[in-house]
């Protein structure tokens, strides 16, 4: 009997990152993930978008019937 040596085989992971909590984790399956594993955000590949306060439409209130 002869001695079986162990071999070094490479494997192709990618690494998955939340843009919105910024969490890195490796997906159990291939291809893209539902959700992020940390918070859970099915957006999870899109940047969080900041926007400045006072920089978004304001609020008025309805005319009609008083």
């Amino acid at each position: 009997m002869g001695i079986k040596s162990m071999g070094i085989r490479l494997v192709n992971v990618r690494e998955a990152a939340c843009g919105r909590c910024g969490y890195k984790w490796l997906p159990r399956k291939p291809g893209r993930p539902r959700k992020c594993a940390n918070c859970h955000d099915p957006a999870w590949d899109k940047k969080r978008i900041y926007r400045p306060k006072g920089s978004g439409k304001k609020r008025t209130e309805k005319k009609g019937k008083p």
